[in-house]
């Protein structure tokens, strides 16, 4: 497949391409931990060890630790003059419950996004539908709490979700999410539709790859619930069906 770099498939694809700018620049390339996709690269007077393709000597890593808290990027987001989702951090599981209780007060058949502060790939958060009921705050509050010493409750920002990378003031690249989905032929079963859209080479598991494999799991069943579908549905042609709220990569997103 030609995204793989040769010899190096089995690490995360953004050190692939890496790797191999640095070995068409004519630089040595040396793995220190394949696992951690952390390797050393050389060319003339030139070292620089690079981890997971984007840490290296010139980082500003505060950004990076401001970005792994929701609540810090949010408030740096709204002060730099940009609409955040209105919302709240809590710290245990009875204030937490306090604020579902003020919101579904506030603003009765709205959705709520409940979801830990600094988990990353979706892990712990959920969107509740309209008419959600207190237990149903309850169940997402403890799962984040679970992954999290903080949960963060906020308002649900509909729309299409993109995704900025801003390189020294200018906007290098647009990234537009879409959550994990398949579109019915009329025929197939929305289990067969997902093996057959798993067999695409740009599939994989452990970003080795573009993009991961979509899943059938309990989130995935309970969803498709919702619309009273599940994975022996037959889709009419033609039809998106969506199988998940969230948009990330790491849960099948395109």
């Amino acid at each position: 497949m030609e995204f793989l770099t040769p010899g190096y498939e089995d690490m995360e694809l953004s050190t692939q391409i890496l790797i191999k700018e640095a070995l068409g620049r004519g630089a040595r390339v040396e793995v220190l931990d394949r696992s951690d996709n952390f390797i050393l690269i050389e060319r003339g007077e030139m070292r620089e060890c690079v981890k997971q393709a984007t840490r290296t000597s010139a980082d500003r890593y505060i950004s990076a630790l401001a970005m792994e808290n929701k609540e810090v990027t949010k408030i740096l987001l709204a002060r730099a003059g940009i609409r955040v989702p209105a919302g709240v951090l809590c710290g245990d599981r009875p204030s937490a419950l306090e604020a579902a209780s003020g919101f579904a007060a506030r603003e009765a058949g709205r959705r709520l996004v409940i979801k830990p502060k600094s988990t990353n790939f979706g892990d712990g958060v959920s969107i509740l539908s309209p008419g959600w009921a207190l237990a149903d705050a309850e169940t997402a509050i403890d799962a984040a709490l679970r992954l999290d010493s903080g949960v963060i409750l906020e308002e649900f920002a509909p729309g299409r979700e993109f995704r900025f990378l801003v390189i020294g003031g200018k906007v290098r690249a647009v990234l537009h999410r879409v959550p994990a989905n398949v579109v019915g032929d009329g025929t197939s079963t929305l289990r067969a539709l997902v093996e057959a859209k798993n067999r695409h080479p740009y599939r994989g598991e452990g970003y080795h790859t573009p993009l991961e494999r979509l899943h059938l799991g309990e989130t995935e069943c309970a969803f498709l619930a919702e619309s009273g579908m599940g994975p022996d549905s037959i889709a009419p042609e033609g039809a998106r069906i969506f199988l998940r709220k969230n948009s990330n990569i790491s849960t099948g997103g395109d």
